[in-house]
């Protein structure tokens, strides 16, 4: 069995591709038909592109994955860190004072998000060089 690839008169020079069994050209004598058998070099040839592809959709299904994931979890971290800032601040501009625990917790939040921030960002550099 081959494909058959065929022409006919009248359908504006388009093309057919199907997989066929015996050709009759007595049923259609004006059709230009062409059988096409592939060889084991169009095969491997074909095989060879078709796995590229595959290969190439998959890196990039995985690229785009995990720059969705890092900047989910990059976002998550650095968002709790900005929440639990913003209520300390929020009480400031309330007109309450911060006890002294709340100062320090607020300054160690504000340099662990700064540096979590420049270690997310120096991770992300380095996977993209």
């Amino acid at each position: 069995m081959g494909q058959l690839v065929d022409t006919l008169p009248g359908n504006g020079g388009r093309t057919s591709s199907r997989e066929v069994g015996p050709l009759r050209r007595e049923a259609c004598p004006s059709a230009r038909v062409r059988t096409f058998t592939p060889g084991w070099g169009n095969l491997k040839e074909f095989a060879n592109e078709l796995l590229e592809r595959v290969r190439k959709v998959a890196n990039d299904h995985a690229d785009d994955a995990f720059a969705n994931g890092f900047d989910e979890a990059a976002k998550i971290c650095v968002g709790l860190l900005s929440e639990t800032t913003e209520g300390l601040m929020k009480k400031i501009s309330s007109g309450s004072s911060l006890s002294d625990k709340e100062q320090y917790l607020l300054a160690k939040l504000n340099e662990l998000k700064s540096e979590a921030e420049t270690r997310l960002h120096e991770f992300w550099s380095s996977t993209n060089e």
